[in-house]
């Protein structure tokens, strides 16, 4: 997994995309492209349907084209060799996206996923479970949750294009083959006691120079509605997801800030305390600090809720649904840009 703290340091596994952030530490800058947010907001992701559009291209820049259309939240990044008065260097572009994708969990099997995504380079669906946990990568910022992978191409781990899944409400450290003994006993993820919804990040990494990087939600049940009026959400929560500056890239976890009260017509979250994980270390300095977010609702249909991001020098865009049969959780997914600097953030979140 690109970004997890602990994937950084496992050299004797060094990956395409671990190369690729060799490439983008050494780069001399460049700012990323301006962010273009995809689609209406409040339609559950799922294919596109008919022909796939014109392909997409990533900041102008020598990127693998993006294909397809729809509404998932989706952070597509890109690296290319730039010379300038015979000067080389390293610029990276990054531009939210307008991609279907799908999550979907299996609420009978623990650890189990399906997840749809059109991206370049064998676009498609993908079974993700217990037998592909990867036990050595499984941390954004500081919270550590069950990641599971899936390569193009399983004879060639560390070169092949692959999709990677990260959920921090299952169990990890599954009793796999695949799985170091020393992780052989199940641990919980950072969101115990969630029942109704399931939530983290996926991955597509593609070779070369384009990376593809989304929050995702799940409701893993088909009982879900909104809850009554003055319905509080006592207990914290956490937001998971990607940071990109314009030269390096960086994994995010905060905390959901307790006591958000839906009132019948609307609800306000607040994410605070980010930390950030790359290259073996837990909160290196991104630049710019992220303040504190306030999620604001404006628009709800059915138990589906759509808002706005909003903070000191940050704009973005979410959305999330109530889960339960009485709204007893509440996750969703954001994207957001801050102004002055251009960085880019995606990610997902949940509270109950």
């Amino acid at each position: 997994m690109l970004h997890s703290q602990s994937k950084f340091s496992r050299a004797s596994k060094s990956s395409g995309a671990i190369l690729l952030l060799a490439a983008l530490a050494a780069c001399g800058g460049g700012g990323g492209a301006d962010p273009v947010v995809g689609g209406p907001p409040g339609v559950t992701p799922g294919p596109a349907p008919g022909p796939a559009p014109a392909p997409l291209t990533l900041g102008g820049l020598n990127c693998v084209a993006a294909t397809g259309g729809g509404t998932g939240y989706v952070l597509g990044v890109c690296s290319v060799s730039t010379t300038a008065g015979g000067v080389t260097s390293e610029q990276i572009s990054s531009s939210f996206q307008n991609l279907p994708v799908a999550v979907t969990t299996d609420a009978s099997v623990s650890n189990r996923f399906g997840l749809s995504v059109q991206t370049p380079l064998n676009p498609g669906s993908k079974s993700l479970d217990g037998t592909t946990e990867n036990c050595a990568g499984n941390q954004l910022g500081s919270k550590v949750g069950y990641l599971s992978e899936v390569f193009d191409d399983a004879t060639k781990p560390a070169t092949s294009p692959r999709f990677t899944i990260l959920s921090f409400v299952q169990q990890y450290g599954d009793n796999t083959a695949n799985c170091r003994t020393a992780l052989n006993t199940k641990k919980n993820g950072v969101l115990t006691g969630f029942v109704h919804s399931d939530l983290g990040t996926w991955e597509r990494y593609l070779g070369e120079a384009a990376l593809y990087y989304g929050g995702w939600y799940a409701l893993r049940g088909t009982a879900n509605a909104v809850p009554a009026a003055g319905k509080t959400y006592s207990t914290a929560g956490a937001a998971f997801g990607y940071r990109f500056t314009p030269a390096l890239g960086y994994g995010l976890s905060g905390d959901v800030v307790s006591g958000a009260t839906w009132n019948g017509t609307a609800i306000t979250l607040q994410i605070n305390n980010f930390t950030y994980s790359r290259a073996g270390q837990v909160n290196p300095n991104p630049g710019e600090a992220l303040p504190t977010l306030s999620l604001t609702s404006s628009t709800v249909v059915g138990n589906k809720v759509t808002g706005i991001v909003s903070g000191t020098g940050v704009t973005g865009i979410w959305e999330a649904e109530f889960a339960g049969p009485a709204g007893q959780e509440f996750a969703g997914k954001f994207q957001l840009v801050q102004g002055s600097s251009g960085n880019k953030v995606t990610g997902s979140f949940a509270v109950r």
